[in-house]
Formats: structure tokens, C-alpha cells, sequence
């Protein structure tokens, strides 16, 4: 039996999480499927990208428009998230880096 709330279904650490919600009442009666992919994709340069991916499924009256209004939904706050995301990381890149790289010269 399940909580019929979102529990985690694989990590690796530094590179995925996937956590899904089975069952999962959605306030009109009926409930929802859904699931959520973080990975973290590195690449040759030393850089990385971080993939989102969602898959929802309504069932019921109406599961098809609630299906789409959670996807326009979700775009919106994962495309803020991620805009944080990378804020953070160059923020941590940029602290990271040699305290000779920030130096202004005082000439």
C-alpha cells in the first residue's frame, strides 16, 4: 500500500533522481499518475546540463485538460527553477575559481 504521494524510484548521486506519485488524488475526484526526471548530462568540455523531464496522466472527466493544464504549469515553474539552477552553479564556479581571476587592479 502506498502513500498515494510522491516517493523517490532510482538515484544516482551527482547525476539522477527520479521520483513519481502513483495513484495520487488530484482534487476533482479522480487521481493522477505522474512522474519527474532530474538528470545531470555532462559533457566533453568539463560543463553539464541539467534535463527535466515530466510524464502526468489524469484519469476521469476532464483528465485530458487537466493533463495540459499541468504541463503548461510545470513548464513554467521547471523554466524558473532551472534559470535559478544555473544561476547558483555559475555563482559557485565563479567562488570557486582562483582568487587571482577576480582581482581588480587597483592602477
Amino acid at each position: 500500500m502506498t502513500d498515494r504521494g510522491y516517493r523517490i524510484e532510482a538515484v544516482e548521486p551527482g547525476r539522477m533522481l527520479l521520483f513519481a506519485a502513483v495513484d495520487a488524488p488530484n482534487g476533482a475526484g479522480s487521481s493522477t499518475d505522474s512522474s519527474q526526471l532530474y538528470l545531470l548530462e555532462r559533457k566533453s568540455d568539463g560543463s553539464a546540463r541539467l534535463l527535466v523531464r515530466l510524464r502526468a496522466h489524469s484519469y476521469g472527466p476532464g483528465g485530458p485538460v487537466r493533463d495540459l493544464l499541468y504541463e503548461l504549469l510545470d513548464f513554467v515553474t521547471v523554466t524558473r527553477q532551472l534559470q535559478a539552477i544555473k544561476q547558483r552553479a555559475e555563482t559557485m564556479a565563479y567562488l570557486r575559481a582562483s582568487p587571482q581571476e577576480h582581482e581588480i587592479p587597483l592602477t
